[in-house]
């Protein structure tokens, strides 16, 4: 697509217009097409202080999602339906534990994936309410998480990086 989105702080940035990049001329721009636009938003007035994840919908360059690790806090989650303009939390019920990861799944936009210090927590309602999805792995910290294509098994899986218990 044509947007970028990442974090620095509380403050998420968001850059539209990448369409306007001549990909075989490297570090050059179209000058009669390039339109890129910038904003930035601070997500402290809202209780986001740190984030640790990203999560743009594939499906919907507007839907966005953005978490928060540290303790401290209910507000560990937080998304966006009008690309980044407006934002609300869906902490919910997620215990008060760090976030570090998010995914918004690319077959249902309603589900999304947390790495959190407790496991995997998902929800199939776009946010409104948690689930502790930890099935045959444990309580184990997870950091980062990925949705990928498998070929083989023609479906997604989901992939989790941890540490501990070997």
């Amino acid at each position: 697509g044509d947007r970028v989105v990442f974090g620095s702080g509380s403050r998420v940035g968001i850059v539209d217009g990448f369409d306007a990049f001549i990909p075989s001329i490297p570090n050059d721009i179209n000058t009669n097409t390039a339109q890129v636009d910038t904003f930035y938003i601070n997500l402290n007035t809202i209780g986001i202080n740190m984030i640790s994840g990203i999560s743009i919908d594939k499906n919907n360059k507007d839907h966005i999602i953005v978490v928060e690790d540290g303790y401290g806090s209910t507000s560990k989650v937080a998304k966006s339906l009008d690309g980044g303009i407006t934002w609300n939390l869906i902490h919910n019920n997620l215990p008060e534990i760090p976030v570090f990861d998010c995914i918004i799944d690319e077959n249902n936009s309603d589900n999304y994936i947390l790495a959190t210090l407790e496991g995997i927590y998902t929800s199939n309602d776009a946010g409104a309410s948690w689930n502790a999805d930890n099935s045959g792995m444990g309580k184990l910290p997870i950091y980062r998480i990925k949705q990928e294509w498998v070929l083989e098994e023609d479906c997604f899986v989901l992939l989790a990086a941890t540490i501990g218990n070997g």
